[in-house]
């Protein structure tokens, strides 16, 4: 019988590291600010646990009638502003209360007028598409389950924020030289903030380590490169990345004066640099974004180091 116990935590300590790396998957904006209402003590309970291991910075109020009553007030009381996310009980009642049940949808013109422009989430058992309907006539931005499992919560909280911000999925093209954890982020403003950096420095960058390849100083070009790497890093630009601890690891083994070989890493390097950014100049065009003052200086964003073909073409003419 200890033994069965034994293997049963063990598969249960499983399990729920296999839910803590499925709700990881779904990565939330970090310290995301939630406010939730409630009038069931356990169920606030559930939301502020789910809340702490989902590393947001969550309030959740609805323990006496003056909370419930008086919602739209006390959010005014927080730092409203970033309060990104609102969610209500739909059935909110309370044992102090004497009078008719309060609904949380009866909440939602208050909040507006209070002057919240975050999102609201309706939470309810009763979560038919009917109910939804309801929810969304009444001004809500979309509903949840009461009962979600933590996964199931964080898809639905990144699904419903991406879809509050009108930001659609990366676009195919992003999609080829991103890694998956870059794609799924929810904070999707975050993304494009990235793709940007990443589009003004990598450049310059690979313009000045072109510069002391060809002046013979591999050494100090080294120390550009892993700038670059560490930015393709950050942007989850994995192919440049690899390309960028390649020619990191050639450039230092080289002795000063050395040009021909530095030279034809820094090529290389371009070259895979240059893919990458054309794929996601293609995205950010399609998004309608702003790349920067770098990137508009260089001209075309078909093509964001310049004319990459003929610059290739008359490098390697150097070398032949």
């Amino acid at each position: 019988a200890g033994s069965r116990r034994a293997g049963a935590g063990a598969a249960k300590g499983a399990a729920g590291v296999a839910g803590a790396k499925a709700a990881d998957s779904y990565t939330l904006p970090p310290n995301l600010r939630v406010v939730a209402l409630d009038d069931d003590e356990f169920v606030r309970q559930v939301d502020s646990y789910n809340f702490k291991k989902l590393k947001l910075h969550a309030t959740v109020m609805g323990a006496t009638a003056e909370e419930i009553v008086q919602f739209p007030e006390r959010l005014m009381e927080m730092d409203m502003p970033q309060v990104k996310v609102v969610i209500l009980d739909q059935h909110l009642d309370h044992p102090e209360r004497c009078g008719p049940l309060i609904k949380g949808t009866d909440l939602i013109p208050r909040l507006r007028e209070v002057g919240y422009k975050g999102l609201i989430i309706m939470k309810s058992a009763n979560n038919s598409s009917e109910d939804r309907a309801a929810y969304k006539a009444a001004g809500a931005d979309g509903s949840l389950d009461k009962g979600l499992t933590r996964v199931a919560l964080a898809k639905e909280l990144a699904m419903l924020l991406a879809a509050k911000r009108e930001v659609k999925p990366l676009a195919d093209e992003a999609g080829k030289v991103l890694d998956k954890g870059m794609l799924e982020m929810a904070d999707h403003d975050e993304v494009l903030e990235r793709i940007r950096g990443f589009q003004d420095r990598a450049c310059s960058l690979l313009d000045e380590a072109d510069d002391l390849c060809s002046t013979g100083d591999p050494r100090r070009a080294w120390t550009l490169v892993n700038k670059l790497k560490a930015l393709a890093n950050f942007v989850g630009a994995e192919q440049v990345a690899l390309v960028c601890e390649e020619c990191r690891k050639t450039l230092l083994s080289l002795p000063g004066g050395e040009v021909s070989t530095s030279s034809q890493q820094m090529l290389r390097l371009r070259d895979r640099t240059s893919a990458v950014l054309k794929e996601l100049s293609s995205y950010m065009q399609n998004d309608k974004e702003p790349l920067g003052d770098k990137a508009s200086r260089r001209g075309s964003l078909k093509e964001p180091l310049g004319d990459t073909e003929k610059h290739v073409e008359e490098r390697k003419k150097n070398f032949t």
